[in-house]
């Protein structure tokens, strides 16, 4: 199952992908982590928020899909932002 990161706090649990790439990142992502997270939630008895990391940027219809399956994408632009302002993730 592909997730690189399990992160888990007292009030969340997120399974986060990873994917580094020169090109636009396109909908096969949101599978791969949906495919996921039921066994992630088994395993560790939670239920995780699903979370895309990229150095790269999402097509819109990734964009799109996520939304609609609620999957937390942050692109180059945004991680930029988190590392630079000390700001926390939050899988809304």
């Amino acid at each position: 199952y592909s997730a690189d990161i399990i992160a888990m706090n007292n009030t969340e649990s997120l399974l986060i992908l990873v994917k580094s790439s020169r090109y636009n990142i396109d909908t096969s992502c949101i599978n791969e982590i949906l495919t996921a997270l039921p066994y992630y939630n088994n395993l560790q008895n939670s239920s995780f928020k699903a979370v895309i990391l990229t150095n790269s940027i999402f097509l819109a219809a990734t964009n799109a899909l996520a939304t609609e399956k609620s999957v937390k994408l942050i692109n180059q632009l945004e991680l930029v932002g988190y590392t630079s302002n000390s700001q926390s993730i939050q899988a809304n």
